[in-house]
């Protein structure tokens, strides 16, 4: 797999690279009768306008799909105690770079944003989402310099994202990835 070949946000690990997110994660919704929950508040709305608010909820949505995977990966990186450890030392020694042998790992990240219906003004619905995406790396190896992971080798990595809205399963979808893409140059907070 080449880096242009994988998926680099969660929208395009769900829905693939050449999709249109908005539409793929509308007919999402509407296939799964997810946004069932709106039928009694959105009910005197016309038929048009019912469809501009399911329009309307899956574009609000893309938001929380169009999450970068590899900031996910690195926030979870950094968490990781043998790992800050190493970032640490080396922010206070940058002449001395590390190397830190990590064992197999599963690195997750959940989402659970919302998004409010209003129409003319009042609230007629909120519609809950989750996003679940895991990452399983196995046997990692990381060269930390100056307080920065700036090279990384590993056996092999998975991720894996489901996304539910109102409970309901929409899509799920799993993918090899490459935790190189983690460790691009960023400005340090």
């Amino acid at each position: 797999m080449t880096a242009d070949d994988q998926p680099r946000t969660a929208a395009e690990l769900l829905f693939g690279h050449d999709r249109d997110t908005g539409p793929a994660l509308a007919r999402a919704l509407d296939d799964n009768s997810a946004l069932g929950t709106l039928d009694g508040a959105l009910r005197r709305l016309s038929q048009a306008g019912r469809q501009a608010a399911d329009t309307q909820v899956a574009a609000a949505a893309h938001g929380l799909v169009d999450l970068d995977l590899a900031d996910m990966m690195a926030a979870g990186w950094r968490k990781q105690g043998e790992l800050a450890d190493a970032v640490e030392r080396t922010a206070a020694n940058p002449n001395n770079p590390e190397v830190v042998q990590l064992a197999s790992q599963r690195i997750t990240s959940t989402h659970r944003p919302y998004v409010d219906v209003i129409v003319d003004g009042a609230r007629m619905a909120t519609i809950n989402f989750q996003l679940d995406v895991e990452f399983l790396v196995k046997t990692l190896v990381a060269t930390v310099r100056g307080g920065q992971v700036v090279g990384l080798s590993t056996g092999s990595c998975e991720v894996t994202a489901t996304l539910a809205a109102e409970g309901i399963q929409l899509a799920t979808r799993r993918a090899g990835f490459d935790p190189r893409l983690a460790i691009r140059r960023r400005p340090r907070p």
